[in-house]
């Protein structure tokens, strides 16, 4: 599974619903406030209120898409 991006505004709730993130994506591991540049890993979900494009081999998902998801 290559990473995962999650982004969206600081302060929507990314980091608070880390462990649920982290259990839905089947992940292993959370890089809370990930910037480009940082490395990331197959099954690393990374979370960061920078825009895309990264300019990584990842999948970028917005958050209001992760949230709907979880409900």
């Amino acid at each position: 599974m290559k990473p995962t991006i999650i982004h969206g505004p600081q302060g929507c709730g990314k980091t608070s619903r880390a462990t649920e993130i982290k259990a839905a994506f089947g992940a292993q591991r959370v890089v809370d406030d990930w910037r480009p540049g940082i490395a990331l890993v197959p099954g690393d979900i990374a979370l960061t209120n920078c825009e895309p494009p990264f300019g990584v081999a990842a999948s970028v998902v917005p958050f209001g898409e992760v949230v709907n998801g979880l409900c």
